[in-house]
């Protein structure tokens, strides 16, 4: 018999026998484990180490469960100014000026819009209206994607999606913006803080900036 086999079939009898160690207390004292750092401890060891590092888990879990909720709802706060400034903007020259402050002043992000449309346009510094066969196969792929992108950029990938230098942005986010007629733009934010825009971030404020701009930006662009 092969050593796989008879270990299938002790672990087959101690699942059909779960009392077996309370009848048989002794063989638990008898029992070793090997160990990295101390050599062989006994069964009763291995279960309290293993208890106590998911006791460790289990609060790390939680304490950054409360780091991200805690983050979440500042960066939620700052999106609800900035939504507010934007949304005051009651013209198009007024909109785009007011969304440039807003991302400066609440998001501290460098940014650039790229939005879809037949005859292009240069709205502002960081702002412009382009028609999609002026655009890569990349920024094509973009989007059509149903989420944010959050992340690094290559220096290439900057270059196209920023209308002005982003040298001091060490994180990203692109945010494409869509109806339910198809792609509206893309909304590209950049931060100093490499952790600000982390691929482990939630997308939720991104997300309800989406659903915004995809009111506002059509409705300015026609006044």
């Amino acid at each position: 018999m092969t050593d796989t086999s008879k270990e299938l079939q002790v672990r087959k009898y101690l699942r059909e026998n779960p009392g077996f160690f309370v009848d048989n207390e002794e063989v638990l004292t008898e029992l070793k484990i090997p160990h990295q750092e101390k050599g062989t401890i006994s069964l009763i060891e291995k279960q309290l180490e293993i208890s106590k590092k998911k006791e460790r888990e289990a609060k790390e879990k939680i304490r950054k469960f409360f780091e991200n909720a805690k983050e979440n709802a500042a960066i939620f706060k700052k999106s609800q100014r900035f939504l507010k400034e934007a949304i005051l903007g009651d013209s198009q020259n007024r909109f785009f000026e007011s969304l440039h402050s807003a991302t400066h002043t609440h998001l501290q992000c460098e940014y650039s819009l790229i939005i879809l449309g037949r005859d292009e346009l240069q709205i502002s510094s960081s702002i412009q209206v382009r028609n999609k066969n002026s655009l890569s196969k990349y920024s094509l792929e973009l989007f059509k994607s149903t989420s944010p992108i959050l992340g690094s950029l290559s220096k290439k990938q900057r270059q196209e999606l920023f209308l002005q230098k982003s040298e001091k942005a060490k994180s990203f986010a692109v945010v494409p913006i869509r109806d339910s007629r198809g792609e509206i733009a893309l909304f590209n934010l950049g931060h100093e803080d490499p952790e600000f825009f982390s691929e482990r971030k939630e997308t939720f404020f991104l997300e309800f900036l989406a659903d915004m701009f995809s009111i506002l930006i059509p409705k300015n662009l026609k006044t």
